[in-house]
């Protein structure tokens, strides 16, 4: 009876036209929810936990943080805590974010083609989108580069992986690659991605300044404090016994006390609230040295301050008492620098017919040579077997095979390192790059606050192109109302075709709520089934044309949800078939 009264051609046209309405405004919706998740998500870093960001930073692509903040939030219990950097660039004229990680534990059970990278290598990881993106395969090589930084760099692509979020759009590369590309100074991080700890919390604990007293009972030296990436971070000379307060923020410290070249880390001290303390270090105290030598050759001690003492012979090698200090001990013609900080047994004789030749090169970071410092070598038992004071980076040895730590002190720093022989022939010791605590001041801790990555990008929209989520939100809405008044003039036009076959009907005796059971009613099923058919249509347009990778921010592409598609959709078509009613009642009213 409804497709009498409505007429077969009318339904029809009707049905095309609300099939092409409800498809155009399901794909418009589609665009504008892609828009919104991608702009809402993608200037926070996604992922999960709480982003640690630079207070007024535009975004987190221009945001400065502590790197050394990492590593002390990682000795807080249950935390974890991992430097992240971002850096929008171009790959083959098409953009895409490249995020430096120190960890791939995200992506060790995503991998869909190639494998982990399991080496430090120039090597990049393709989320699954930005690798249909950019049509890269495995093995091919991508050249980056980004204009916060003047360096290119070639990377090979290692794998793909598939996240099942927006990070699929992105590039992963080693965190000092990312950092490179990013122009960020050493010892500075894009952003902190924080687990394990409320936002309340952290932020009452990053932004505090602590103060650390330091008591001791010296009348000479220095003690310099350093932080998590051993950078000086603070530093006072000792005239005389007394105290010292520091004021520092949140961070795990290390004091080091450093005399000439001389260098001993004290303690190490987890700094989250007020602290004092206490440093022994007795200027009088005397260390046994045993030195390993004939009872016919006995050697000489020279003592820092130029007199020398004799050694007595205690049945297998020459015993010396002497305070602490950097000593020289001489057998015959020849002599070695001995760092007396504790007792200590030196044999020379272990290296003078070794078959290994070692060479230990001692650089900066950032890979510059490093001059002027004492490297010490010890055997496994902890004897020491040499000691040099070098002004050239490279230093070489001859040892017997075994297990050595090899010691550089270079005040304010003490790096060790072991190694063993014949396996490592060449052992290389990095000292870290900063040396200027100033580079990083205390008061750039005040300066970061703890957000959601929602909060991050909303806060990134504010502040470029003055949106916020609740603007978007009230522009999809807008347009939501927009769809609604289309569809509903398409299916006025159904009910205007028939209003002739109404009059006939009302003339005849049918009632009002006859004829709403006649045809209103009746009509649901199909503004229902034109509601899946456009779902479909409009999913299958959106897969077929690529929306996603060929609508991008900075290269992330539209995030689509069926579900909410298929919602919105029918959610259109109840509302349009609903307020159809307004043409049949008043008309209904007015005949009556």
């Amino acid at each position: 009876m409804a497709t009498k009264i409505l007429r077969p051609k009318a339904l029809l046209g009707f049905s095309l036209a609300m099939l092409i309405s409800l498809t155009t405004a399901n794909l418009v919706f589609t665009l504008f929810y892609g828009f919104t998740i991608s702009l809402t998500h993608s200037f926070g870093g996604l992922g999960g936990g709480i982003v640690i960001l630079q207070e007024g930073a535009k975004s987190i692509h221009t945001s400065r943080v502590p790197l050394s903040l990492a590593k002390s939030l990682c000795r807080l219990p249950a935390v974890e805590a991992h430097a992240v950097t971002l850096t929008p660039l171009t790959l083959g004229g098409k953009p895409i974010v490249f995020r430096g990680v120190d960890t791939l534990n995200d992506y060790a059970d995503k991998i869909v083609k190639g494998s982990l990278p399991t080496e430090e290598d120039l090597w990049v990881l393709l989320g699954e989108k930005a690798s249909e993106r950019l049509g890269l395969e495995l093995g091919d090589i991508a050249v980056a580069g980004s204009p916060l930084s003047p360096s290119i760099v070639a990377l090979h692509v290692a794998g793909a992986y598939r996240l099942g979020d927006l990070r699929d759009y992105e590039a992963v590369v080693p965190y000092e690659i990312g950092a490179e590309l990013a122009g960020l100074p050493g010892g500075v991080a894009s952003a902190i991605q924080v687990d394990g700890i409320e936002k309340g919390e952290l932020e009452s604990l990053i932004k505090s300044l602590y103060t650390l007293t330091i008591e001791h009972d010296a009348g000479r030296g220095r003690v310099v404090v350093l932080d998590s990436l051993n950078t000086p971070v603070a530093m006072f000379t000792m005239e005389e016994p007394g105290a010292e307060a520091l004021q520092l923020p949140f961070g795990y410290y290390t004091i080091v006390y450093s005399e000439s070249y001389l260098t001993a880390n004290l303690t190490s001290i987890l700094l989250t609230e007020n602290r004092a303390s206490t440093l022994r270090i007795p200027d009088e105290e005397v260390f046994k040295l045993k030195a390993v030598a004939p009872e016919t050759e006995p050697p000489i001690l020279q003592l820092e301050d130029g007199s020398s003492i004799q050694g007595r012979w205690i049945g297998n090698a020459w015993l010396f008492e002497a305070p602490r200090g950097l000593h020289t001990i001489m057998f015959g013609e020849a002599s070695y620098l001995i760092p007396l900080i504790g007792d200590t047994t030196f044999n020379p004789r272990a290296v003078e017919e070794a078959p290994t030749r070692v060479e230990i090169r001692v650089n900066w970071q950032d890979g510059a040579d490093v001059t002027d410092y004492l490297i010490s070598v010890r055997d496994a038992t902890g004897a020491l077997l040499a000691s040099i004071r070098s002004l050239s980076p490279l230093v070489t040895l001859n040892l017997p095979d075994g297990e050595y730590e090899a010691e550089v002190s270079k005040p304010p720093y003490l790096i060790k390192v072991r190694f063993r022989v014949p396996k490592q022939e060449a052992v290389t010791i990095s000292l870290p790059v900063i040396s200027n605590p100033s580079r990083i001041p205390p008061r750039l801790f005040q300066q970061l606050k703890a957000v959601t990555p929602i909060d991050a990008s909303a806060a990134t929209l504010s502040s470029l192109i003055g949106l916020t989520t609740a603007s978007l939100v009230a522009l999809m809405t807008s347009l939501t109302v927009l769809s609604i008044i289309a569809v509903f003039t398409v299916q006025k036009g159904l009910y205007s075709s028939a209003e002739d076959n109404f009059r006939v009907l009302w003339a005849l005796g049918a009632g009002k709520g006859q004829i709403l059971r006649m045809v209103w009613f009746k009509t649901l099923d199909l503004n229902l089934a034109l509601g899946l058919g456009a779902t479909y249509l409009a999913l299958t347009i959106h897969e077929h044309l690529s929306f996603n990778l060929a609508f991008t921010i900075l290269g992330y592409g539209l995030q689509v949800e069926p579900s909410l598609i298929l919602t919105y959709s029918l959610m259109l078509s109840i509302a349009s078939w609903f307020l159809s009613a307004a043409k049949l009642t008043p008309g209904m009213d007015a005949e009556a």
